[in-house]
């Protein structure tokens, strides 16, 4: 796709944002002041189902040339992790509020899309079809892990990589959006932090972060980086003599050079 029909088709896409977000906004006034059922209903067919689907169908087109560019494709709210376009287009999600919230989320990151592709130069707009790694970044996200993650997650975006990360879920089974994730990945780096203590006093990290690795060495045979904390133990899992990077989270700077010739050596 040439720099004008990206532009093109990013400016059509959030001026759809736009109108599906009126749409919404139109039907959520209906349901509050107790319309008849019947208009609620046809807004709903005629309207905002024909368009949220045609918004899917151009998503999948440009997700991976949003993520390319910059653009932030996941959020935090109230200690979790979740894909800021997926759940504004999620029709399960109509009645709650995480939808109006990521809808307005995914308007401003279309609107921050368009103007970059707007200023792009022809150097800058080629390394978009350059086949640049996806790393898939699977962490706990606890407030206590916030600064020493970020630091790891930041360190990894100045690499030329495309950045995916994980989201914790209330089982420790792998789900399909995650899954998703893995499959499309060229590396796992999997940020293991002391999260879980026995009654042995002994650390692990977070079991859900285990099971996506043990899916992506089982099924996937991905190559993955495990960041272990200092103190945490996953020994006698399914790493087997895997090599690992062990941080000290109060002074992390040995881990990220190590890491550094690990992203230079898929980048380079």
């Amino acid at each position: 796709m040439d720099q004008k029909n990206l532009e093109k088709e990013i400016t059509q896409f959030r001026d759809n944002l736009k109108e599906y977000q009126k749409i919404c906004r139109n039907i959520w006034g209906e349901q509050r002041s107790r319309s008849d059922y019947k208009i609620i209903e046809n807004l709903i067919e005629n309207k905002e189902t024909p368009l949220r689907e045609k918004l899917i169908e151009d998503l999948g087109k440009l997700e991976r040339y949003l993520r390319k560019i910059g653009i932030t494709m996941e959020a935090g709210m109230m200690g979790r992790s979740f894909p800021i376009f997926d759940s504004a287009l999620d029709a399960k999600l109509f009645d709650n509020p995480v939808k109006g919230e990521s809808l307005q989320m995914a308007l401003q990151m279309a609107i921050k899309a368009v103007g970059i592709v707007k200023s792009m130069s022809d150097k800058e707009f080629g390394k978009l079809e350059k086949a640049i790694p996806t790393v898939f970044i699977p962490y706990n996200l606890g407030e206590k892990n916030k600064e020493i993650t970020t630091k790891f997650i930041n360190f990894i975006s100045k690499f030329d990589v495309v950045i995916s990360v994980g989201s914790e879920t209330d089982t420790i089974s792998v789900s399909e959006k995650v899954k998703s994730k893995i499959d499309n990945a060229d590396i796992i780096i999997a940020i293991m932090t002391k999260d879980e203590q026995d009654n042995k006093g002994i650390w692990s990290p977070s079991k859900w972060i285990i099971e996506e690795l043990a899916y992506s060495l089982a099924y996937k045979n991905k190559e993955i980086v495990r960041l272990i904390e200092n103190g945490c133990i996953t020994e006698g899992r399914i790493f087997g003599d895997r090599e690992y990077i062990s941080f000290d989270r109060e002074n992390p700077t040995d881990a990220l050079i190590k890491l550094a010739g690990v992203l230079n050596k898929k980048t380079i």
